[in-house]
């Protein structure tokens, strides 16, 4: 379902200068900053060309479009869109709740932004470990943007993805019958072939007690078989009788009378899915194999020959062999070692166990497909420029925004942060009832057709009459299969009760008897046989619970306080000037 929200975003372009009549021909997000980055300062000249664009916020086309700048660095619709799906509801519904969360997430991500500037000004953003993080994210985002474009293009087979969606959703029509000895069930097919018919056969074998089964034969899902039963029905015509089976609890026979493949959007969605996500792994497998075609050479004489469960040289030797397992061009090779660091990694506890099971070679050829495949989508990417690409840029920068942000909260606001005890014991005073035990019942019920026969069976307890005895001998009672709601002695939790069920046993305590009417015409007779107020847990129990969300709480509050101190030291532009829904 397509989203109609938009804003109205006020965006200063640049491009005048060319021709009268000439257009300029940069992207939206490129106009954009240079209208506000260059025209609004250059040789102290406003460019004062405005223009109103009215931009869905949940489109894709309009994703790299901006909402605010903190310095020259942009905010863009994808990000609040992001943000937006997530939050949405949390500010009530309708066009001026939908504002507030709207609002509140472009001050969020200026204040993100802000703070990400400060660290930057901090010079955080050149840290050993920063600079770490973003070079390996920096690689893994390279080889999964080139991935999906080796995913590109093509509808998953048509044939394949209907033989697919039969098989999730056919159902058969069988006639079963199940015996407790195999001679039995072989006695009865053989006369089946003798030409008797097998109906009369079947009637006349549960007769007897011979076997088990029932005159109709509904449809049944194949999945919900057992994997013995499908086997056998596989083979068998319409109208075949199958082999005697054998099951956990007898010998079945069982007669295919029809099979039927009922629509399914869910499960043809299923089935498109499947077949299109085998068809990419084919697609991923087979330009893997060409990239090693077009780059490496692989040394497969020395990676079979490798003993990694040889107690000579010893794994631990092998992890510093430098000899190359596959060479790569123009790069450094895959060598020994980092193969076996490579199978090393999958092992928390060490290798020792997989070598002593016989488990460590088989790791060779997987780890080293693995290993080599990073290293040559990650060349195939920089080939084609994967890190010029708008979307590149875009999912670093909200990377580095993340890192920067992230670090700035360990370093700066965290180590000016306390909690006290006494705002620990003030918290819990004033949550006592979140921070306490359930209340719990436990209760029994007995169901009845209308509400005079629950009064009276009421009036007969209030006397003295024994709950068991009249939950089976009380007249009125509702009819078994009609029954929903049975309580035998069933411990509940308040606060998961039914709404009905709740008011009506609000302030009851153990002895009480109530009555409860449900939404189906069913009047229940709740007996509380055992009631458990809700007590506040100690507060040893709750305080590090506390602490840690008063801490949460403070850490909020100090990036607040300091979006507010540095937008007095950052510039920042906000372009959202109208909302509408």
């Amino acid at each position: 379902m397509k989203c109609h929200l938009a804003m109205s975003t006020l965006l200063a372009l640049v491009g005048c200068a060319g021709p009268a009549g000439q257009r300029a021909s940069a992207a939206p997000g490129a106009a954009v900053e240079q209208g506000v980055g260059a025209g609004d300062d250059a040789a102290g000249k406003k460019d004062k060309l405005r223009v109103t664009l009215d931009v869905p916020i949940l489109s894709e086309q309009f994703a790299d479009t901006p909402v605010a700048r903190v310095e020259s660095d942009f905010i863009l619709v994808s990000e609040v869109a992001d943000n937006f799906i997530v939050t949405r509801g949390a500010h009530g519904e309708g066009a001026r709740g939908e504002w507030a969360a709207l609002d509140e997430i472009v001050n969020r991500l200026i204040t993100v932004r802000l703070i990400a500037q400060e660290a930057t000004t901090m010079e955080m953003h050149l840290l050993p470990e920063v600079q770490k993080d973003l070079t390996e994210f920096g690689g893994r985002l390279a080889r999964d943007l080139y991935t999906q474009t080796v995913f590109e293009g093509g509808e998953p087979d048509a044939a394949r993805v209907e033989e697919m969606f039969k098989k999730l959703v056919r159902e058969w029509r069988l006639r079963s019958l199940l015996f407790e000895k195999k001679e039995d069930a072989e006695v009865l097919l053989t006369a089946v072939r003798a030409g008797g018919t097998f109906e009369d056969l079947a009637r006349e074998a549960i007769a007897a007690g011979r076997a088990q089964g029932r005159e109709d034969a509904p449809f049944v899902p194949v999945k919900d078989l057992l994997p013995q039963l499908v086997a056998a029905t596989e083979k068998l015509a319409i109208g075949q009788l199958s082999e005697a089976i054998a099951l956990p609890k007898g010998f079945a026979l069982v007669r295919l009378e029809e099979a039927r493949f009922p629509e399914s959007a869910v499960a043809r969605t299923q089935a498109e899915e499947t077949v299109l996500g085998g068809a990419r792994q084919a697609r991923l497998r087979a330009h893997y194999s060409e990239l090693v075609a077009r780059y490496a050479t692989i040394d497969d004489r020395l990676v079979e020959r490798t003993n990694l469960e040889a107690k000579k040289p010893g794994f631990a030797a092998l992890l510093a062999d430098k000899r190359p397992v596959a060479t790569i061009r123009g790069e450094a090779p895959v060598t020994l070692g980092d193969l076996c660091r490579a199978i090393a990694e999958d092992y928390f506890h060490g290798v020792e166990p997989a070598i002593r099971e016989k488990q460590l070679n088989d790791k060779k050829r997987p780890a080293l497909e693995n290993l080599l495949g990073k290293r040559l989508f990650t060349k195939a990417a920089s080939e084609q420029r994967t890190e010029a690409t708008t979307e590149y840029k875009h999912r670093m920068r909200r990377h580095e925004v993340e890192v920067l942000v992230g670090l700035f909260i360990d370093r700066v606001l965290m180590p000016e942060i306390k909690v006290t005890e006494g705002e620990i014991a003030q918290y819990r005073e004033k949550n006592l009832s979140e921070l306490s035990y359930p209340e719990f019942y436990k209760l029994s019920s007995i169901a009845f057709a209308t509400l005079p026969a629950a009064e009276a069976a009421v009036e007969m307890l209030r006397r003295g009459t024994d709950f068991k005895w009249l939950k089976g001998n009380a007249e009125g009672r509702a009819e078994a299969g009609k029954v929903k709601l049975q309580l035998e002695d069933t411990t509940l939790a308040a606060s998961g009760l039914d709404a009905e069920l709740a008011a009506a046993l609000a302030g009851a305590r153990a002895g009480d008897v109530r009555v409860f009417s449900s939404v189906d015409a069913t009047h229940y007779v709740v007996q509380v046989v055992d009631y458990v107020a809700p007590k506040p847990q100690p507060y040893e129990e709750v305080r590090d619970a506390i602490a840690r969300r008063l801490y949460a709480a403070h850490v909020n509050d100090a990036i607040i306080e300091w979006g507010k101190k540095l937008r007095a030291a950052y510039e920042v532009k906000t372009y959202i000037h109208g909302f509408r829904g």
